[in-house]
């Protein structure tokens, strides 16, 4: 078989399977079957596979026209301009919070240090290290998957020595006796409504780990524990960024109203236009 005989039939098999951009996945899978990029890939077309390789793309295609997430195939996604190491078990990154990085990143100065709370992959304590050179991040996570893919993906891009990562339950992780106090905290935490999970994506509700999407009744049960112990491990004027379910962002906003030590509460849409992000100040 043809490369560019590949191509088109892969990509009307995705097509029939519903699956988002039928030729972009093809073509990542093919690049990935015969590890050369999209653009080898059109100025080979011409070019024959082995029986090997065709069946190795196949059995690609087949998985992904059953909802298996690219990324898990791929190995890897594309975080605000940053490649990832992501596996099964593990979150994988969506665009939505680059805007909870690019917010928190208008408050943190150059130094000091930042709690990163649901690492998953280690996408944001990444990020922001890679921003801010001389940043300090605590990065923490539930899932024992997600504290070994976060420290291998911090050594690929040499932060491991400012990026800790530790396995633990939000502000358990931390080290009761030392007491430290952040610049900031950030968190993408479980919010997912539980009456929502069903109508997610198949990719998403069959793929991915629940425990990283399921916020309990109204989504709110991690959200409401980070707001209220978040003031204990924050410095005076330090921040909270945090990512949010449209659907309770109003919620989430009155939960920093209702207490004193919070000021300039802001609201901030992804680029679909959706509520996203919830920022707020504490006063100390």
């Amino acid at each position: 078989m043809k490369i560019g005989d590949a191509l088109k039939s892969a990509t009307g098999l995705l097509e029939n399977y519903s699956i988002e951009s039928p030729l972009v996945n093809a073509e990542l899978l093919l690049g990935k079957t015969l590890e050369f990029s999209r653009a080898w890939l059109y100025a080979n077309s011409q070019a024959e596979m082995t029986m090997g390789e065709a069946r190795r793309f196949m059995d690609l295609v087949a998985k992904r026209s059953l909802g298996y997430p690219l990324q898990y195939i791929l190995g890897n996604v594309c975080f605000a301009g940053v490649e990832l190491e992501v596996e099964p078990g593990v979150f994988i990154p969506r665009q939505e919070t680059e805007v909870l990085l690019e917010k928190a990143l208008e408050v943190i100065g150059e130094t000091g240090e930042v709690l990163d709370l649901c690492t998953g992959c280690g996408n944001l304590a990444i990020g922001l290290a890679l921003k801010r050179p001389c940043l300090k991040v605590i990065a923490t996570d539930i899932s024992k998957a997600a504290v070994r893919l976060a420290k291998k993906n911090a050594c690929h891009h040499f932060v491991e020595r400012r990026v800790e990562v530790i396995e633990g339950d939000l502000f358990d992780a931390l080290d009761s006796g030392k007491r430290q106090k952040f610049r900031a905290i950030v968190s993408n935490p479980p919010y997912v409504p539980r009456g929502r999970l069903g109508e997610l994506m198949v990719e998403v509700r069959e793929f991915e780990p629940m425990a990283a999407l399921d916020g309990g009744l109204e989504g709110l049960d991690v959200i409401k524990g980070i707001i209220e112990l978040a003031p204990s491990r924050l410095a005076g004027g330090g921040w909270l960024v945090i990512e949010v379910d449209e659907s309770h962002w109003e919620k989430v906003k009155r939960e920093f109203l209702d207490r004193a030590c919070w000021e300039e509460i802001s609201v901030f849409p992804d680029l679909a236009g959706k509520p996203r992000v919830v920022r707020a100040c504490f006063t100390g």
